[in-house]
């Protein structure tokens, strides 16, 4: 018996998700996975709340209130925190960058907007000024995203921004609000939806952390540490391999946003019920109809310079063939590198979230993932 067969499924189904929740046991029942969760919210009522398997290599059950590393989901919720200031009037989102940070003028950057670093047009996916270990230290990582010249001129190329956007958002808050990017997403993101997800953990935080576990041989990551492709020098500054493995406690308290947001599966559901309509508690919205609309209009659909595909808006992803989401063609989010992602619909008021602790096993998305997003799709065509 595997360690993730030896934990069973706990929290609640409604019984039209039966599927997801025989999806989720399907994965744990595999010997390559150890532990996940799973949330639905449909039109603000949380009707999936699952968690199984093991939060550690050692066997320790998941908990309810168990958080995990879910990677690049984090790059929508740093977006989502431009747009509340957008919403505010603190952001024009056709205003040079540099109108809200003069430094990044610098290096022929001047006239990039904030629409266009938002789509991850800015044209500067690494800081390549940066050294081995600078991913920790907030300051040393924006002096080398000043220096950076763009790859091509801005608002000319979609390129995801695999690690600079959480430091390119984050700082566009923090000289606009004055709160780092992690004190601003728990004040106005997580704590009016009472959900936990974060970048910068506490150290009770941490004690409630799943570790990373790397399935053998994964394709996933040796772009990490690969220096002959675009992909591989722009990690440079993670010190991957050597000292990282996502686990450390210098990962986990970091603000790194692009890749180390950590939370809860029904606090990232939470988030896209909400902007797919749900209210928030007191009955306001999170993002109003407009500020939506503006962040859902698609910037680019192509394989970027990094060879990926994408169809991408301003800060998320919109459904394409590699990530449908739920199915539908307007269904926007963000998935990571373990194969944890968040999306939402606004069409059938949907939220979502799946959190593994397992990298996948094999290239891009990876097999579990697949099989719980496709239960979803089927048991929302049921509805």
């Amino acid at each position: 018996m595997s360690r993730s067969q030896s934990h069973g499924i706990a929290g609640h189904c409604d019984a039209a998700f039966t599927l997801v929740r025989e999806a989720m046991a399907d994965n744990l029942a595999d010997p390559r996975s150890v532990g996940e969760s799973v949330a639905v919210v449909l039109d603000g009522r949380l009707v999936v709340d699952l968690w199984g398997g093991a939060r550690d290599a050692v066997g320790t059950p998941w908990a309810q209130d168990t958080l995990v590393c879910m990677f690049s989901v984090g790059k929508a919720i740093a977006a989502l925190a431009v747009w509340l200031l957008v919403q505010r009037g603190r952001i024009e989102i056709d205003r040079p960058v540099a109108h809200y940070w003069p430094e990044y003028a610098q290096a022929g950057k001047a006239d990039t907007t904030v629409a266009q670093l938002l789509a991850h047009m800015a044209g500067i996916p690494g800081a390549f000024a940066a050294a081995r270990g600078d991913a920790y230290d907030w300051a040393a990582m924006v002096r080398a995203i000043e220096r950076q010249e763009p790859l091509w001129p801005p608002g000319s190329v979609g390129c995801y921004h695999t690690f600079t956007y959480g430091h390119l958002t984050g700082e566009l808050v923090r000289r606009v609000d004055g709160r780092g990017i992690g004190q601003f997403v728990r004040e106005e993101i997580a704590r009016p939806l009472g959900v936990s997800y974060g970048f910068g953990l506490t150290p009770a935080e941490q004690a409630r952390c799943a570790d990373i576990v790397y399935a053998p041989s994964n394709p996933n990551l040796g772009w990490l540490t690969d220096p002959d492709t675009l992909l591989g020098r722009c990690w440079v500054p993670l010190p991957y391999g050597d000292e990282e493995d996502f686990n450390t406690a210098r990962c986990r308290t970091a603000e790194m946003p692009a890749f180390n947001g950590h939370g809860t599966a029904r606090a990232v559901a939470a988030i896209y019920g909400a902007l797919a309509g749900a209210p928030l508690p007191d009955g306001t919205r999170l993002l109003d109809e407009a500020c939506l609309d503006a962040a859902l209009t698609e910037q680019w659909d192509a394989v970027d310079p990094l060879g990926l595909n994408y169809r991408m808006a301003r800060g998320f992803k919109l459904s394409n063939s590699v990530t449908p989401f739920t199915g539908h063609p307007l269904s926007f989010g963000q998935n990571g590198l373990n194969g944890a992602v968040g999306f939402g619909e606004r069409e059938r008021r949907v939220g979502f979230c799946y959190a593994p602790n397992t990298v996948a096993p094999e290239a891009g998305p990876g097999p579990f993932v697949r099989h719980v997003c496709d239960a979803l799709q089927a048991s929302l065509a049921a509805l």
